[in-house]
Formats: structure tokens, C-alpha cells, sequence
């Protein structure tokens, strides 16, 4: 039953992937280069996460932990000390590609917290999860 669910999550993250890279990015070759600078930039405990979930988790320097799933908007959860979403960030550059937002989400969680979560916009926390 478990092996289901999962292939059938893993179904559904491909699928979600597959149409917003039809919708939101048109432009092919700018979409692979995006994504592999992507991945050049995670950990290896990151890509992991990335390839299974269509998500990964970044720690700020404050220690807080963020989970950035694939999306353009909303797509980061904040994450408290058990691992339960707290509640939803919205932030980034419009009109690239999704992994480069991913991208430069992480990167400022990680160098500059503080101003992201000036600029970020809060969100309640979703019953779903990435």
C-alpha cells in the first residue's frame, strides 16, 4: 500500500512539473541551463530531496529551517523544530524559468535571511504538502 502511495505521489510531482514547465516556461533551453545550475548548487543531501520530492530544505543562518518546493509562488514552507509547516513564504524574481527561482530563493535564505523574510510575503500553512 505504502509503495502505491508513493508511486502515485511521484506520479503526481512529475505531472505538476511537466505543466508548469509548459505553462511557465516556454523557453526550453533557458529552462535546462536553470535547472542545472540548480542542481550544481545543492548538497548532495539536497539534490536527493529535490529528485524524490520535487522539494529541498535550506537552513538559514538564524538556524530556522525552510523547505522550498518547486513553484514559482508560495512554494516555500517554514518549518518549526518538529518538521511541521509554521506557515508559507512568497518571494522571488518573476518571469524565469522555476528552477532559477528555486535557486535564488536558497541562495538568499541562506546569505541573507533577514532581508528575504523583509521582502517575503506570509502565507497560513497549507494542508498539503509539497
Amino acid at each position: 500500500m505504502l509503495r502505491l502511495l508513493r508511486h502515485g505521489l511521484r506520479r503526481l510531482i512529475a505531472a505538476r512539473r511537466r505543466h508548469l514547465e509548459a505553462t511557465l516556461a516556454p523557453d526550453r533551453h533557458a529552462y535546462r541551463r536553470a535547472r542545472t545550475l540548480l542542481r550544481r548548487h545543492l548538497s548532495p543531501a539536497q539534490r536527493r530531496e529535490y529528485e524524490r520530492y520535487g522539494a529541498f530544505t535550506v537552513v538559514g543562518p538564524s538556524g530556522r529551517r525552510y523547505r522550498i518546493g518547486y513553484g514559482a509562488c508560495i512554494n516555500i514552507e517554514v518549518l518549526s523544530r518538529a518538521g511541521t509547516v509554521e506557515y508559507r513564504l512568497c518571494a522571488g524574481p518573476s518571469g524565469v524559468p522555476i528552477p532559477a527561482v528555486m535557486l535564488a530563493q536558497k541562495l538568499m535564505l541562506e546569505a541573507q535571511e533577514a532581508a528575504f523574510l523583509q521582502i517575503a510575503i506570509k502565507h497560513p500553512a497549507s494542508p498539503h504538502a509539497f
